[in-house]
């Protein structure tokens, strides 16, 4: 059948384009719309249609994000952003110079960038190292959440068991390293900034009532700014909560709790015990023992996921989060010890007490409701005067619990770094004290402590996200607190932000230096198997090593050249150029072979995964030869320019 002839029956093309599978990682179906668009009229105006483009739409991108039209419209323009975005992050990959400028722009692009680059966080790498981000990734995949209960009681790779997966099957770039990293740094900083904002709103002069729904919103929002400090996507927080307020409803009404506050039937006290023994049947409990001190029970994006045993806080917040969305009014309440949730019908009254009930969402298998007798009876125990007992037992200002939730995460804190618990990742404990400290300096500026968690954040920022500085602490940070001329601590902050500019980099030129950075050897004298992250000309060690370790003993002594070095085991060590030989080596009689193999990358890719994703951009392997080359960063290859001819060199066997 001619093309002519078969236009004149739109429903059978339309039928045959809708077979065009939809796809996250793969453009073909795409491409081939397009192609129909590009030969002529009558089929473009077919290949448009939204039924076709509607399912493209959303297998690439998580929400709408504003962008209103046809669907195929919406696709087009979504993804010129896409390509904005991918650039800018190249920039950001390959030119320092531009860092600042091009992060600035991507924050200000704002959840338009979120998905590509999300996409480039998750970029493909060598199947034989996949397995060693295949958690990180299932768990960037699985952000947004459709469903409730069981999926979320386990582990995440039940979760994904639930999930149909597609197969990731783009090319493997050729910065794959730095582009996973880079991309989850830009992510981070695009979160961290958007979440000053949103704290400096709960925290600003004008106060909802604490009755209010702005109230609860207020809370809502600055618990979910905290992880937004961490760094997650806060927008699926609140995606993730439409989808148990909507299951919760639906489980009540199933059972004959009524959820309609207007209706006569409604009653509070069955609805609130409802909620809470919903919550508990999808595993929102209150933390045994062992887990009750776990750093990340303080925040949404994990306990609303793999930490539902968790803290009051916790699980007042969830409380206050379905009820809202269910129609009722709800708030926490600040009590000492720790805290409940006030919740009322949506007109009882002007008055905190009228119509209201106390839930103690962490005791709710033992007693749900709290009554005002048993609350003063507590307070009275703990030595509360009289005047102050009405402000503790009603509903509390969303600032207060925001800033008290602040204050027990530097506790939780305090007590990994005093505890020495492994468990806990430098990067997350410093992003934990960033978010708090930031959060303090936010709320309350003008404190006489304030200044001291300036040193703080500047020690995190510097190590663990080099991208906050212009967007998040130069200007959504500054910008708040040097609005008053009278506090000190924003133009303090405004001179550690000048500080962390001045960044200098010192070329080390070559000279007489052997070896190269990315270079896997085998150890002369110990036999272990190492990779060069640096050099310098002669050691540079402390006296006391330099004595200890017997430098001066060495034939060569301690002015030949000292490498840093990881090993596979994922130590690291400060080793002289005479006790690296390069691999692979052969034995005299040319039989034994002593290569580099894929499996010796993936013991030092698995054991310094933060590490190799700072600082080496890709990696090359020669499996029949045994060589290995760990090809040095932008920001590596400004430091030791030489090395990265000579490494071209070596994988060439030109060496």
């Amino acid at each position: 059948m001619s093309l002519t002839r078969l236009l004149c029956i739109p429903e059978l093309v339309l039928h045959c384009l809708s077979d065009l599978a939809p796809s996250k990682f793969d453009d073909t179906s795409v491409r081939t719309l397009l192609a129909c668009i590009a030969t002529c009229r009558s089929l473009g105006e077919i290949a448009k249609t939204d039924l076709l483009w509607s399912p493209h739409y959303k297998a690439r991108y998580s929400r709408d994000q504003g962008l209103e039209g046809e669907w195929y419209h919406r696709y087009i323009s979504h993804r010129k952003t896409d390509l904005q975005a991918i650039s800018l992050l190249d920039d950001i990959i390959s030119t320092p110079s531009k860092r600042d400028e091009s992060i600035v722009q991507l924050v200000e692009m704002g959840d338009l960038a979120w998905d590509a680059l999300n996409m480039e966080a998750m970029s493909r790498v060598p199947d034989e190292l996949r397995d060693i981000w295949a958690k990180q990734d299932r768990e960037r995949q699985t952000e947004r959440w459709e469903g409730i209960g069981e999926e979320w009681n386990g582990s995440i790779g039940e979760v994904q068991d639930r999930l149909t997966e597609e197969a990731d099957r783009r090319n493997v770039k050729k910065d794959w390293i730095q582009r996973r990293w880079w991309a989850r740094q830009a992510l981070g900083t695009m979160a961290r900034a958007s979440a000053v904002h949103a704290m400096s709103k709960v925290f600003s002069d004008d106060r909802p009532d604490p009755v209010s729904l702005e109230n609860a919103r207020a809370f809502e929002e600055g618990i979910k700014a905290l992880s937004g400090l961490m760094g997650a996507n806060v927008a699926e927080i609140a995606h993730n909560y439409d989808n148990l307020a909507r299951a919760c409803g639906l489980h009540l009404e199933s059972i004959g709790v009524s959820t309609d506050a207007q209706s006569p039937g409604f009653d509070l006290k069955a609805f609130s015990i409802g909620v809470c023994n919903w919550m508990a049947s999808q595993g929102f409990k209150k933390a045994n023992n062992d887990h009750y001190y776990d750093l990340m029970n303080h925040f949404p994006h994990k306990f609303m996921t793999t930490h539902r045993r968790t803290l009051p806080m916790s699980l007042v917040y969830t409380f206050v989060a379905i009820v809202t969305r269910l129609g009722l009014r709800a708030s926490p309440v600040g009590f000492p010890g720790h805290v409940h949730a006030w919740i009322a019908l949506p007109d009882s009254g002007p008055r905190w007490e009228d119509g209201s009930l106390a839930v103690d969402v962490f005791r709710s298998d033992e007693t749900p409701l709290l009554s005002n007798e048993t609350l003063r009876d507590k307070l009275q125990v703990l030595g509360i005067p009289e005047a102050q007992t009405g402000s503790l037992m009603g509903p509390a200002h969303a600032s207060e619990m925001v800033f008290r939730a602040a204050n027990n995460i530097l506790h939780s804190v305090t007590r990994v770094q005093n505890q020495m618990d492994l468990s806990v990742s430098p990067e997350t404990r410093a992003a934990a004290l960033y978010a708090s400290a930031t959060t303090f300096l936010v709320a309350r500026p003008e404190a006489a402590d304030a200044s001291r968690f300036i040193g703080g954040i500047l020690s995190v920022v510097k190590e663990y996200f080099p991208l906050d500085t212009e967007p998040v602490l130069a200007r959504a940070l500054c910008e708040r607190l040097t609005r008053d001329p009278h506090q000190s601590v924003g133009f303090q902050l405004r001179h550690v932000v000048d500080r962390l500019k001045q960044g200098f980099v010192e070329v080390n030129g070559r000279g007489s230096v052997q070896w190269w950075v990315g270079l896997v050897f085998r150890h002369r004298k110990f036999g272990y198997m190492g990779l060069v992250t640096g050099w310098d000309k002669e050691c540079r060690a402390e006296e006391d090593w330099i004595q200890a370790v017997g430098v001066n003993e060495l034939p060569r002594g301690r002015h030949q050249p000292f490498y840093a070095v990881l090993g596979e085991d994922g130590g690291t060590r400060y080793v002289a150029e005479e006790n690296i030989t390069p691999l692979p080596i052969i034995s005299k009689e040319g039989e034994e072979h002593d290569g580099v193999t894929w499996s010796n990358i993936h013991e030092f890719v698995a054991n310094s995964t933060g590490t190799i994703e700072q600082t080496f951009s890709r990696i090359e392997v020669n499996e029949e030869q045994g060589r290995a080359w760990f090809v040095p960063s932008a920001n590596l290859a400004r430091e030791y320019p030489g090395d990265m001819v000579v490494g071209q060199a070596y994988m060439q066997n030109l060496l």
